[in-house]
Order: C-alpha cells, then structure tokens, then sequence
C-alpha cells in the first residue's frame, strides 16, 4: 500500500499565511517531518500537487523523500475560491487505482497503520458526532446550505457523523469506486456552492470540513452501509488513540499549527533527525 500527500498552493494564498501556516518554511517543516517518519511504514510515498507547490519545494532544497511528484492540481487555479482549498484533497483520493493511505501533511503516523484498520475497508482519523461541541457546526453549515438550496442529492439528509480525514485509507476497489462518486458529489456542490452569496460568515470558514468530512459521511450512512461498506477510525470517541502504545499518532490541527511551541518542536524533531538544510 502506498502513503499519499496533497499539497495545493493557491496563487492568491494570503500574505504570510501558507495552509494554514504562517511560513512557507513552517508549511514545509511539517510536510517534511511528516514524510519522513510516516512513510518508512509504506512501499510507495507520493506527493499531489500544483505547479506552485512543487517549485517551493524544489526550492526548499532539503531531503524529501517522495517517490513520486505528481504535478495535477494546476487546473483548479482557474476556478477554486481559496477557502474551498479541501477539494484538491478529494480530487487526489479520486485518482488513486490502487489502495492508499492518505496523510495530512500536519499529520504524522510513527508506527504504521494497526491491522483492525486495514482489514476495514475504510478507514478514517476519527468520528466527529454533530449533536456533540464543537462538532455541532456542521449542522450550521447544513441548514443555510439547505436554505441555499445547495445540497446535492447525495446529502438529502444529515448523518449522525462527520469523518476527520486527518488520516484517511481506501483498502479496496470497492473503496475506491465510492471515492469516485464522492469526487463528483463534492465538484458539483463546490461549484455551485461558490455562486452563493451567504450572509453568514460561518459558511465559507468551514465549508472544507462541511463537503470533506460531512459528505463522506453521509455517503456511507445512506448508501456505503447498505452495501456492507465497514470502516473503522484510529481515534475513540473521545478522541483518545485506540491503539496506544503500539501505534501512535499526530495532528497538528487548526491554530496548532501557528503555536510557535509547535513549531519549534517541529524544528527540534528535524534536527535531531538531520533533514535540517546544515546536516
């Protein structure tokens, strides 16, 4: 099975801001770190990009150990609004043939994948439950989309969780047939989605959680259950790892990443494992 990467850099990517990050150097610290360490659990490590990315990449100059740079998400430069930025995420899990492991490039896997999860045939960082804080603003998202009359068929009704893509596995051709679908569902909401004009300041900040994880969901509540669809997550309920201490995990998650004590543990990491530019 081989790990996956998205990275997809925008041209009109805010000033000092780059996914999330406030540097290019700290958005490439962590792709960095993330790689390295995760990827020596897979025979395969491939990168999904944009033009943009892959020259600030090449620029960073430092170690990355991708297999493969696959160069795809240009197109998406002539139409997709920045905070729309987890649709190239979905079109990277569309192209894929064969099983894969996608990781978020703030994310790192330091043991490999438990087998409870590979014998699934998906799997996921974890459930989000809606009725549950904080997770209630999918509901939000939801309901104005609705009132929008934006919501693709698919998405008729709200499924009892969202799943956090932090971590995401497809291990079968079943698997990968949905995620097709998915990636049909998601550009056809997104496009629309992008013509609206809501008053509510809410539905543009989490619309990439809204159609990632809330649709995925809600795919497999209505039809990958009926279909005998199984899956399982590497985190409980409560958020707690499940499969502690033999596999461990982590994920630097909204403001995380600009927590300049992250950061410099990041950097410290790096170091020690010498993918630093003075190694």
């Amino acid at each position: 099975m081989k790990l996956v990467y998205t990275l997809y850099i925008g041209n009109d990517e805010k000033p000092g801001m780059f996914c999330g990050y406030q540097s290019a150097e700290h958005l490439f610290d962590s792709l960095l770190l993330s790689s390295t360490v995760s990827s020596k659990h897979f025979e395969f490590c491939e990168l999904y990009c944009n033009s943009k990315a892959a020259r600030l990449l090449k620029e960073d100059g430092r170690p990355f150990c991708f297999s493969n740079i696959v160069v795809v998400h240009d197109e998406l430069e002539q139409w997709l609004l920045p905070y729309n930025w987890a649709y190239a995420k979905i079109l990277t899990y569309s192209l894929q043939t064969t099983p894969f492991v996608h990781l978020d490039y703030d994310a790192i896997i330091c043991n490999g994948i438990p087998s409870q999860l590979l014998n699934k045939k998906f799997f996921f960082q974890q459930k989000e439950n809606l009725q549950v804080h904080p997770f209630q603003y999918y509901i939000s998202v939801y309901n104005e989309a609705k009132r929008l009359s934006n919501l693709p068929t698919a998405i008729s009704s709200l499924p009892q969780f969202a799943m956090n893509m932090g971590i995401f596995g497809c291990t079968c051709n079943e698997s990968l047939s949905i995620i097709k679908d998915y990636c049909k569902v998601a550009k056809s909401y997104v496009i629309q989605q992008q013509k609206l004009k809501s008053t509510e300041l809410y539905f543009k900040k989490e619309q990439p959680m809204f159609f990632e994880q809330l649709f995925i969901g809600s795919i497999l509540a209505n039809t990958g259950l009926k279909q005998g669809i199984d899956f399982d997550t590497f985190l409980d309920k409560k958020g707690k790892n499940k499969f502690l201490p033999s596999y461990r995990f982590s994920h630097f998650m909204r403001g995380s990443k600009r927590n300049a004590i992250v950061i410099e543990a990041i950097k410290r990491e790096i170091e020690l494992l010498c993918l630093d530019k003075n190694c």
